[in-house]
């Protein structure tokens, strides 16, 4: 499957799970219900679920969770990736779909990616794709908003994916439009600011306003 087939298949997924979000706002309960549910659809595609064998012949499917970053960076400022002698950590993706190519040309430790240092170079992206998720349940914050740069700014850094989305789900449960009013600004320029990524926020008005919402920003298909 190509670049673009890749693209086509994961984000009608992506836009299954955010359809279901939007008719049952209680659908997922957590972050973690969301990307199981996401990591399932994508499974069930007949492309994405096939599995694969290492060099020693085991067998494993492209789709992980918590997968490790290939990189260091500073949670508080994610604008750079730093070496491993800055003494900072290296991130985990929410979910990942990883290129066919990677396991079968890598033994099946390498692959879990716990060393880093065992792939230190690929003649091709070891990645698909790479989705972030946020979930909240009350509405916009300073420290949710914080989050959301954060986030912005680790994909940005993902070089090694040639497909990076993050997918935000809100119940918005605040009394009024206060937080809305004043951190979705902020929200909305730093994922337009994001060009390398394709993300999606998805708003379910429980208590101020009725129905619900979907904006996008990056480069989807459609």
């Amino acid at each position: 499957m190509n670049l673009i087939d890749t693209q086509q298949n994961l984000e009608s997924t992506i836009g299954d799970m955010v359809a279901h979000f939007v008719e049952n706002p209680y659908a997922f309960f957590t972050e973690a219900d969301a990307v199981i549910h996401l990591s399932q659809l994508i499974l069930d595609d007949p492309y994405f679920g096939k599995t694969y064998k290492p060099l020693d012949n085991f067998e494993t499917s492209l789709i992980h969770r918590e997968y490790p970053t290939f990189f260091r960076f500073d949670d508080n400022n994610p604008t750079a990736r730093l070496s491993p002698v800055s003494g900072a950590r290296r991130g985990h993706s929410d979910l990942v779909i990883l290129n066919p190519d990677l396991i079968q040309s890598h033994k099946a430790e390498t692959i879990t990616n716990r060393n880093v240092e065992d792939m230190v170079s690929w003649e091709y992206n070891p990645f698909e794709a790479v989705i972030e998720f946020k979930l909240d349940n009350i509405g916009w914050s300073r420290g949710r908003t914080e989050g959301v740069m954060a986030e912005l700014g680790k994909l940005m850094l993902s070089d090694e994916a040639p497909l990076r989305y993050f997918v935000v789900l809100m119940r918005y449960t605040a009394p009024t439009t206060t937080r809305w009013d004043k951190y979705w600004p902020v929200v909305q320029e730093g994922a337009g600011r994001s060009i390398l990524v394709n993300s999606l926020f998805a708003v379910n008005w429980i208590s101020t306003r009725i129905g619900s919402e979907v904006f996008k920003y990056g480069a989807w298909l459609k």
